[in-house]
């Protein structure tokens, strides 16, 4: 069973995180389809990342996790 409130999603909340605060660098990256409302509704100059072939508003995507660890492999290389 899943309890939420419509008027707050993944998109809203990683707002409500990141709200009055001055990163040098946003990175968003998910699998699943809620994910889709933080890739909307972060700033435009934040990093979205789509896992998976799917339809995405993401600015880009990987195909596995075996990306996702290549990708986050290269933040510290």
């Amino acid at each position: 069973m899943e309890i939420k409130s419509s008027n707050v999603h993944k998109g809203t909340a990683a707002n409500n995180h990141i709200l009055n605060k001055n990163y040098d660098f946003i990175f968003c990256i998910g699998d699943d389809w809620t994910d889709e409302f933080m890739f909307q509704d972060l700033p435009e100059d934040a990093v979205t990342v789509k896992v998976g072939l799917a339809n995405t508003t993401a600015k880009y995507y990987v195909d596995d996790t075996d990306q996702v660890r290549s990708l986050l492999q290269s933040f510290i290389a």
